[in-house]
C-alpha cells in the first residue's frame, strides 16, 4: 500500500476502535486498538522524509487543526456511544477533508480550465484586453502582480511577440468588499505594463467598469466604436467561461486566452490527506464561477 492508502486506513481504522471495541472479544480488543497506530507508523515511515516535513507543516495550519479536532471529537462520540453525534462530527469532518484535498478541489478548477489546454498560440488580434484582478497594491502604495498576475504577463507577451499592438485594461474594485476603499484596477494594470516595458502609445485604459459583465459591456462598445474586429480576451483560464458569456451576450466576438491555470495535477500523497488554506482557496474561487455562472446571462 501507498503511504496515502495506510494512512487513509489509519483514519478508517480509528473509526472501527471506536465502534466495536467494547464488544469485541480480548485479542479483537487489542487489535482494534493497534491497528490505527500500526498503519499510520507504516504511512509515515513508509514517506519521502520531504514528503513528512511537509505534512508536519500543513499539520501546525489552522485547518489541519479543526480537521484534526472534528475527527477526534468524532471517535471519541463514538466510542462514548453517541451515534448521532458521532455521525454528524464525522460528515463535518467529511466536508472539510474534501473541501480542502489538493486533488480533489484542483480537478474542479480544471474543469472550469480544461476547454482552453491547447488553443492555438499563434493567433494575431487587433487588440488584447485584460479583465481586471490581476493587480494588488503592496506596503508602499505601488500597484504589484497578485494572485491572478499572470494575466497581466500573458497580455504584455502577447504585445512582445507581435501579436496584439495594442492592450487594453480596466476596472475597479469597489470598497468595503475585499478593500477599504476603492481601487482603480485598471491604472494599475498600465502601471504594470509600463513597467515591463509596454509603451504608453500601445496601452489604452478604459474607465468605469466594476464587474465582469459591465467590463465585457463596455469592451463591445468600445470594439464596435473603434473597429476592432479580433479581440483577445485575456483572464484567468478558470474565469474565461463566464467572460466570455457576458461576451456573447453583448455581442462581442472575443478570443479566449488563458493564463493563470489552477488545476495542475497534484499526486496524491499522504500530505492530502490533511485539507490546506490553498485548496480551500482553489475551491473557492471555482464555487464562485460555477455559483455566478446561474446568474449570468
Amino acid at each position: 500500500m501507498t503511504p496515502a492508502a495506510l494512512g487513509a486506513a489509519a483514519l478508517a481504522a480509528g473509526w472501527l476502535w471506536a465502534a466495536f471495541d467494547r464488544r469485541a472479544g480480548p485479542v479483537a480488543r487489542g487489535l482494534l486498538r493497534v491497528l490505527p497506530f500500526f498503519l499510520l507508523t507504516g504511512a509515515l515511515l513508509t514517506s519521502d522524509p520531504f514528503v513528512l516535513r511537509k505534512l508536519v507543516g500543513r499539520l501546525a495550519m489552522p485547518p489541519a487543526w479543526l480537521w484534526a479536532a472534528l475527527y477526534g471529537w468524532s471517535v471519541a462520540a463514538l466510542y462514548a456511544g453517541a451515534r448521532r453525534t458521532a455521525a454528524g462530527l464525522a460528515a463535518l469532518w467529511l466536508v472539510l477533508t474534501l473541501s480542502g484535498n489538493d486533488l480533489l478541489t484542483r480537478a474542479v478548477v480544471r474543469s472550469l480550465e480544461a476547454p482552453y489546454l491547447n488553443l492555438p498560440t499563434d493567433t494575431r488580434f487587433d487588440v488584447a484586453y485584460v479583465l481586471g484582478g490581476g493587480s494588488q497594491v503592496g506596503p508602499d502604495g505601488r500597484p504589484t502582480l497578485g494572485p491572478s498576475g499572470d494575466r497581466i504577463r500573458q497580455a504584455a507577451r502577447l504585445y512582445q511577440d507581435g501579436r496584439a499592438p495594442l492592450l487594453v485594461t480596466a476596472g475597479t474594485a469597489v470598497g468595503g468588499f475585499m478593500q477599504a476603499v476603492p481601487r482603480d484596477l485598471g491604472a494599475e494594470t498600465a502601471a504594470l505594463w509600463a513597467e515591463m516595458g509596454i509603451p504608453k502609445d500601445a496601452i489604452l485604459r478604459l474607465e468605469g467598469p466594476r464587474t465582469t459583465g459591465e467590463e465585457m459591456a463596455l469592451l463591445a462598445r468600445e470594439a464596435k466604436t473603434r473597429g476592432w474586429r479580433r479581440v483577445a480576451l485575456v483572464t484567468s483560464a478558470w474565469h474565461l467561461r463566464r467572460a466570455l458569456r457576458h461576451a456573447a451576450h453583448h455581442g462581442l466576438d472575443a478570443t479566449p486566452v488563458p493564463a493563470d491555470f489552477r488545476g495542475g495535477h497534484p499526486q496524491w500523497t499522504v500530505v492530502s490527506l490533511a485539507p490546506s488554506a490553498t485548496s480551500l482557496y482553489v475551491l473557492r474561487l471555482a464555487l464562485w464561477e460555477y455559483l455566478a455562472t446561474l446568474v449570468s446571462p
